[in-house]
């Protein structure tokens, strides 16, 4: 919409960055993404295939407000952490914090809109790429297509039960 003159003088403040980076820490490599990010898993599959042996989500839910959104958003990087076999430290400075270890499992919680310190034990693991990551979406789709040939096989071979006449 560059004809638009208004929008030609707002800053690009949100241009992405050109891949994941991963920071070499004392403890291990650390991917890291902003926010909502975290709720799309090509993101933190990106920052697993880098490398990075644990995962930390920053972000600010400000806008959510007092309802279940907060929560929603660490069920969806809950499901990252199954995806890419890594532990997530989800630090929310206005929401719900947590650590998710074990591919999943959700430990201690801090509530909503209150100052709070979590004391919890994550680790910066090296067991290797899951299958997600090293294959990424294209796991789901071969899924879906075998889905689909099994029903299509389903629905157009007869099936011949024992005890009927041909």
């Amino acid at each position: 919409l560059s004809w638009v003159p208004e929008l030609s003088r707002v800053p690009r403040d949100m241009t992405p960055g050109t891949g994941p980076v991963v920071f070499d820490t004392a403890f291990g490599p650390v991917g890291s993404v902003i926010s909502f990010e975290g709720s799309f898993a090509r993101y933190m599959r990106e920052h697993a295939d880098a490398g990075a042996g644990l995962l930390v989500i920053a972000t600010n839910e400000a806008s959510y407000g007092d309802g279940p959104a907060a929560d929603q958003l660490i069920w969806m990087t809950r499901m990252r952490s199954a995806e890419t076999g890594l532990d997530i430290v989800h630090a929310a400075i206005t929401g719900s914090s947590t650590y998710i270890t074990d591919g999943g499992l959700i430990g201690e919680k801090t509530p909503l809109f209150e100052e709070a310190v979590l004391d919890g034990v994550v680790e910066v693991r090296d067991n290797g790429r899951t299958l997600f990551v090293r294959w990424g979406d294209w796991l789901a789709v071969l899924a879906i297509l075998g889905g689909g040939v099994a029903f299509t096989w389903a629905r157009l071979v007869p099936v011949v039960r024992s005890g009927e006449a041909d």
